[in-house]
């Protein structure tokens, strides 16, 4: 498994420097990472997500919850993704299909804000 982990790092080293990159100099220069927000003035689907998570880490999921509660689908979706690529591999179509419904999720809410 830890093989194949440094296999991937190693082979995209350099998406990986990009975005590392993209992080440092739109946190520099924006005081922002969202180009959405940037751009347009307004949030974007994924818009909470790094909040949620961290709120995650720290085990307090009511105000994962309310940064972003697709971040909960999305956790299904990058385990389930984690588990099939270094340890067992799953059915075919559970992680194509949890991508699918996260990202459904995702922008069901993006709608739901807008409406509301």
């Amino acid at each position: 498994m830890l093989k194949k982990i440094k296999k991937d790092i190693n082979q995209y080293k350099i998406v990986i420097l990009i975005i590392l990159l993209y992080i440092i100099i739109m946190e520099v220069i924006f005081k922002e990472l969202c180009p959405i927000k940037i751009l347009f003035g307004t949030i974007c689907p994924g818009c909470g997500l790094t909040h949620a998570t961290i709120s995650i880490l720290k085990r307090n999921f009511i105000d994962a919850f309310n940064y972003n509660y697709s971040i909960f689908f999305l956790m299904i979706f990058v385990i389930a993704f984690f588990i099939d690529r270094y340890i067992y591999k799953l059915n075919k179509y559970i992680v194509p299909a949890l991508f699918i419904l996260s990202s459904f999720i995702m922008i069901l809410r993006y709608v739901l804000l807008f409406i509301n």
